[in-house]
């Protein structure tokens, strides 16, 4: 075996378990959209942060696996899965032991992000997923294909934009899934944005007549179901 590879992984357990103790930098970057990230490993997981929020920290990504647990995710026949705002690819750890899962989109407007997800990521799922770097909006207005789960984690530091508080897209968001499919949907919650966060509740509820709103860790989840 070449000595190389052997000094490579014995570093990489080393991070491994040091980043039980502490958070391991691994990689600083700059980037026109997000501003500064910073990618390190915590818990045994990779995360990426900017100087305001956590936008990935793999299984414990506790927002969308809260949200999985409600809709029994394990228990679904999902074969088809769209992800709109991957970041490092927290979700598709979340996902990774589903035993139905046949494709996944990963849909990233940054391409400072996706170059990092696509080098640094190892998820199970990395041969069922692709990914596309566009915008959400454009991304899901022209396609005619239909998911299963549609999971929407779109932010710019802790703000969703705008577009994408509008009943159009809400729409088209329900339109994009199959029959008895699932849109779980992503928002900040906190003082500063209570107002915008009721009024796109009730937006999200007049697509959705049957959803579910969760409250947890600083984020508020709206999840619509396609029954």
């Amino acid at each position: 075996m070449n000595i190389g590879y052997i000094i490579f992984a014995r570093m990489n357990r080393i991070r491994y378990y040091l980043s039980y103790l502490f958070e391991v930098p691994l990689q600083q970057l700059e980037s026109v959209q997000s501003g500064r990230l910073s990618i390190t490993l915590h818990k045994g997981q990779l995360k990426l942060t900017t100087d305001r929020v956590v936008y990935s920290f793999g299984k414990h990504y506790h927002s969308f696996s809260r949200a999985f647990e409600k809709i029994e995710v394990q228990n679904r026949e999902v074969k088809n899965v769209l992800i709109l705002g991957a970041g490092m690819g927290s979700i598709l750890n979340l996902l990774e032991n589903h035993p139905t899962i046949a494709k996944i989109t990963a849909v990233e407007n940054d391409p400072i992000i996706m170059d990092a997800a696509v080098e640094f990521h190892q998820s199970t799922l990395r041969d069922k997923t692709k990914w596309v770097l566009g915008d959400a909006y454009s991304f899901i207005q022209d396609k005619k294909e239909q998911y299963d789960l549609v999971l929407f984690d779109v932010f710019v530091h802790e703000r969703t934009p705008k577009q994408f508080l509008d009943k159009a897209f809400i729409d088209i968001l329900r339109q994009s899934l199959s029959e008895h499919g699932v849109v779980i949907f992503s928002k900040m919650s906190n003082l500063e944005l209570k107002d915008e966060n009721d009024v796109f509740k009730n937006t999200f509820q007049s697509v959705f007549e049957h959803s579910e709103v969760l409250n947890l860790y600083g984020n508020i989840i709206f999840i619509g179901f396609n029954v």
